[in-house]
């Protein structure tokens, strides 16, 4: 664990499950869906773990550069290109380009979960 790079991932981790419920490396159906009870969802230790192997998980894959993320979804497809040139501007350095893009993948998503609360509104 005195590996900076690998501490900063584990607490990246650590923040998403805390500030926005978010578990990827928790079981569930790849969607987004954990299959934790309450108990489970609530033990630090789990989490530690969880934390722990998604870190390690992480390095292998930014060692092989080689970052899954799965098939886009129609609705969103734009913002997801944004977000994922944003992560390679990141990785050349180019923050303020990062942030940029980032930037209008906030818009893209937010614009289409508009439309998709106006669609469902006329159906």
């Amino acid at each position: 664990m005195s590996n900076p790079r690998f501490n900063r991932f584990r607490e990246a981790y650590l923040q998403m499950a805390n500030l926005a419920w978010y578990r990827p490396q928790a079981p569930g159906d790849g969607c987004g869906s954990v299959s934790l009870t309450d108990d489970e969802l609530r033990d630090p230790q789990r989490l530690e773990n969880e934390a722990t192997e998604y870190a390690a998980r992480f390095c292998k894959a930014d060692d092989d550069r080689q970052h899954r993320v799965g098939c886009s979804n129609f609705a969103t497809n734009r913002g997801l290109v944004y977000i994922i040139e944003a992560a390679r501007a990141l990785c050349g350095g180019a923050d303020d380009l990062a942030l940029h893009l980032l930037r209008m993948a906030v818009a893209d998503i937010t614009k289409a979960r508009a439309r998709c609360a106006d669609l469902a509104r006329v159906v």
